[in-house]
């Protein structure tokens, strides 16, 4: 009677706790090797960035070398130093002027 209701509704809230668990732990898994992967497309990619851009500053070089600007090796060496320098952010507000001074502010909170 009693005891046996007693049993299943407990039998019952283990199983629902033990599924649970088990449901977060699938759920902890799936995170990880999704993280996993996203590291590797990304070291792929950076890796892919690496070469595109190896390969863009040799023609970049090339085309100054072509152009004749630079009086030798070690001019156009010090350009390419020169351009890879980051240059400062600058922002120009155009547009309507009565949301420009929201604009202004909204940048002041951020900067």
């Amino acid at each position: 009677g009693e005891n046996a209701g007693k049993k299943r509704r407990r039998s019952k809230h283990l199983s629902r706790k033990v599924a649970k668990k088990a449901a977060t732990k699938e759920a902890k898994r799936k995170l990880a090797e999704a993280a996993a992967l996203e590291a590797a497309e990304g070291a792929a990619a950076k890796e892919d960035a690496r070469k595109a851009t190896s390969e863009g500053t040799k023609l970049f070089q090339d085309y100054y070398r072509v152009q004749g600007i630079c009086t030798d090796e070690e001019d156009l060496a010090n350009l390419m130093r020169a351009m890879l320098k980051p240059l400062p952010i600058a922002f120009r507000l155009a547009g309507a002027r009565s949301r420009v001074g929201e604009a202004r502010r909204a940048l002041q909170e951020v900067l």
